[in-house]
């Protein structure tokens, strides 16, 4: 067989399969949830069974069919060419090699994308370009009951939404203890102490925060800094009323990007 009928015929199945051992991984390894949202894991792993078992039950029909013996091989064998690669392509074998190496680089990129290289995350960077979750639809989606709750495990998402829905009364006065990364939302004297949200996978991830008030933060801060962050809600000391009410810090200490950077 051609090398490049090979490289057509299997990169489809090779590169399935590979997404399918990929997600098996990712599950395996607790991983998945850098990708996508936990409760979602589940119907991935399902599915990426299902679909490996289909991609190998497809390879082996392929097979079958080579094995089975033909009359007149030089005439099947041409006309096999023409169906998988194409009449044209094959008068033109420069522009057909041209089209495997690309193929080839595909699967090695795919391969090294998805197995090779680390799990990551979402970089904070990455999140300076989208707008922070307000909507008290985004803020609440999925959170139990925070008014009257305890405080002390709560997240950066919890204090957003429990400050949107409850207003500056739900957190006035309240300690605060979270992790997050600095996202600067254009204000000199108050940055906000955010995590990306994801509500269905990676790609629809919002950055979410709370407002802390730390005049002229630039200075001595950088933006996407991951910091853990201890406070109380106060009146923001500034008067704007564009933020009025502020976790003014008692500590602000730096710390490294944890494992699990997502709130959900």
């Amino acid at each position: 067989m051609r090398a490049d009928r090979l490289v057509a015929r299997w990169i489809g199945p090779l590169l399935a399969l590979v997404a399918v051992v990929a997600t098996l991984w990712l599950a395996a390894t607790g991983k998945l949830s850098l990708y996508i949202h936990p409760r979602y894991t589940v119907f991935a792993v399902v599915m990426a069974v299902l679909g490996g078992v289909a991609v190998l039950g497809g390879c082996v029909v392929m097979l079958r069919r080579d094995a089975r013996p033909h009359h007149h091989e030089g005439e099947h064998t041409h006309a096999h060419d023409a169906d998988e690669i194409g009449p044209g392509l094959l008068r033109r074998p420069r522009l057909l090699r041209s089209l495997t190496v690309g193929r080839v680089l595909i699967v090695v990129g795919a391969l090294t994308a998805l197995l090779v290289l680390p799990p990551a995350a979402l970089t904070s960077a990455t999140a300076q370009s989208r707008a922070l979750a307000t909507s008290a639809d985004a803020l609440t989606a999925g959170s139990p009951q925070l008014v009257g709750g305890d405080t002390s495990q709560f997240s950066v998402k919890d204090w957003a939404s429990l400050l949107r829905s409850g207003g500056e009364s739900a957190v006035a006065g309240k300690t605060v203890e979270v992790s997050g990364y600095l996202l600067d939302n254009g204000d000199a004297d108050v940055v906000y102490v955010a995590r990306l949200m994801v509500t269905c996978c990676a790609v629809d991830a919002q950055p979410v925060g709370i407002p802390v008030y730390l005049p002229d933060w630039a200075k001595d801060h950088k933006v996407n800094s991951w910091v853990k962050l201890t406070g109380r809600f106060q009146q923001n000391p500034s008067g704007s009323g564009a933020v009025p009410v502020v976790v003014v810090p008692a500590e602000l200490a730096s710390i490294a990007e944890p494992d699990q950077p997502y709130v959900y």
